[in-house]
């Protein structure tokens, strides 16, 4: 539908290496990532899709030059919570928060929609 985007697949319940990613993020500006899983089934798990292959693919895009990465989460996440779906989900968003600290990771900004959802309710 548009042409002068670029779009590529992958699935993160298999694709959790950075060498999967690196050839399909080359020449991209910037990556959104917006995968998800309310169940776990078979090599899908929350590990795998929540975390590790998103992992694997922000580390690609560091190392291939993309500049930007925004990262979709979910809404209502407890950063404390011990429940599988909402820990690989805020373990991700830590990640992310870290290398932008270090400025190790392309994400200059993690943006999830329960930030989303804050700012919504709070002024800017």
């Amino acid at each position: 539908r548009y042409p002068e985007i670029g779009w590529m697949k992958g699935d993160f319940a298999t694709d959790r290496a950075v060498n999967d990613w690196k050839p399909r993020v080359a020449g991209f500006d910037c990556v959104i990532n917006a995968a998800g899983i309310l169940r776990e089934r078979d090599a899908e798990t929350f590990e795998a899709v929540h975390f590790e292959g998103p992992r694997a693919l922000f580390q690609a895009c560091a190392r291939r030059g993309v500049r930007k990465v925004i990262q979709i989460s979910a809404l209502g996440c407890d950063p404390g919570s011990d429940r599988p779906y909402e820990a690989t989900k805020m373990r991700l968003e830590a990640l992310l928060e870290v290398g932008r600290a270090r400025r190790q990771h392309p994400a200059r900004r993690a943006l999830s929609q329960r930030s989303i959802g804050d700012a919504r309710r709070e002024p800017m």
